[in-house]
């Protein structure tokens, strides 16, 4: 334990001598409390990553993915508690390494210090053809038209092959530097796709996953209501993308209040209610 504590120091102590304090508009201003939380270290919760945007908005296009057990340094937090996903949290403008910007709460613990990461039972399975040993993270191609697997992280890189919408991807390994690209903000990832190592743009990429909790597993229906049909019969402790941060819609089924999610699973895309999910990022 006494490795992590050390270990964790030494971040932090990096982490806060790194740049400087970034400047904020008026309109974003008003959201903070007047005492703002200064200094604080915290450690990223969420085993899918948290998305740091540049406004405390859940609606506002994805930034950056922050890893799960990543430290970051909480400079302020905003005055409004709200509910995501089923979790309650307010919104802190984080810095980590070179990057600053806002990420939701409820998977953020501050003034903790880094764990060690529970091992992950799915790390050496097989995603279809893809091999996840030595895999960080699992994400969806969520565009389209598909995404192009490129030999270097770059738009004018060399192509190796087209990956069509709902595949999976392993990511490797996350590049510092950010860009926009056609309007997304991100970062370039080295990621497995089957076979092949290449790269491709955080931006265009689904990173929130949710398991299966209901011991029956859970139904993917075509549509966002029970009396749809079902598309497939998910087993209990399965992973799905959920394919929007936002809920579809609120419903009561069986007397039990909960959303419909939109989500993906196997190539497959429907509908799944929340109370038969444990949703692991936002």
């Amino acid at each position: 334990m006494k490795t992590f504590v050390s270990w964790a120091t030494l971040c932090f102590c990096l982490l806060s001598c790194a740049g400087s304090e970034p400047t904020h508009s008026s309109d974003t201003d008003s959201l903070y409390q007047k005492t703002a939380i200064i200094d604080k270290p915290a450690v990223v919760s969420a085993r899918s990553g948290l998305t740091l945007r540049k406004l405390p908005k859940e609606d506002y296009q994805q930034a950056w993915l922050l890893p799960y057990n990543a430290i970051v340094k909480v400079h302020k937090q905003t005055n409004v508690l709200e509910t995501h996903q089923g979790i309650m949290g307010k919104w802190y403008h984080v810095k980590y390494l070179d990057k600053s910007g806002y990420v939701f709460g409820g998977y953020l613990n501050i003034g903790t210090i880094m764990q060690a990461p529970a091992p992950d039972e799915q790390a050496v399975e097989k995603i279809f053809d893809t091999h996840m040993q030595g895999v960080l993270l699992r994400a969806l191609v969520n565009v389209k038209h598909g995404l192009i697997l490129r030999k270097l992280p770059s738009t004018s890189a060399e192509s190796i092959t087209i990956i069509p919408q709902s595949e999976e991807v392993g990511i490797l390994k996350y590049l510092k530097s950010t860009e926009v690209v056609e309007e997304r903000w991100g970062n370039w990832c080295k990621v497995r796709h089957r076979q092949k190592e290449g790269y491709l743009f955080s931006g265009f990429l689904t990173f929130t996953t949710a398991k299966i909790t209901n011991v029956i597993g859970a139904k993917l229906r075509q549509k966002a209501t029970i009396k749809s049909k079902m598309e497939l019969l998910i087993p209990q402790g399965s992973r799905v993308f959920l394919l929007s941060n936002k809920p579809v819609t609120k419903a009561i089924i069986g007397g039990v209040i909960g959303y419909w999610y939109k989500a993906a699973y196997q190539r497959k895309q429907g509908y799944l209610f929340s109370p038969n999910l444990k949703i692991q990022g936002y």
